[in-house]
């Protein structure tokens, strides 16, 4: 499904976050770069899935982060994926 976004950019739902236009990619980073999001964490208090929404275009925006090991004292991320919903 394609749609127009606010700043004309066009977002193809098929495509992921990383092959999408640099326009597309700037609309979502402003969203994650407008405000706080609700945060869910893993056992050792690290961020794993970070959510924003976007009230005007009903845009879900999720930061999903994976670590590489479970010692708690270490943050290094083995992958983060953005999703659009």
């Amino acid at each position: 499904m394609t749609t127009i976004l606010p700043n004309g950019a066009e977002y193809d739902s098929s495509i992921n976050f990383f092959s999408m236009s640099v326009e597309c990619q700037q609309y979502f980073y402003a969203i994650m770069n407008s405000g706080e999001p609700n945060v869910e964490n893993d056992n050792f208090r690290r961020p794993i899935i970070e959510t924003w929404n976007d009230t005007e275009t009903e845009f879900i925006v999720q930061r999903v982060s994976e670590y590489c090991n479970n010692d708690p004292s270490d943050w290094s991320m083995s992958n983060q994926t953005i999703k659009i919903k």
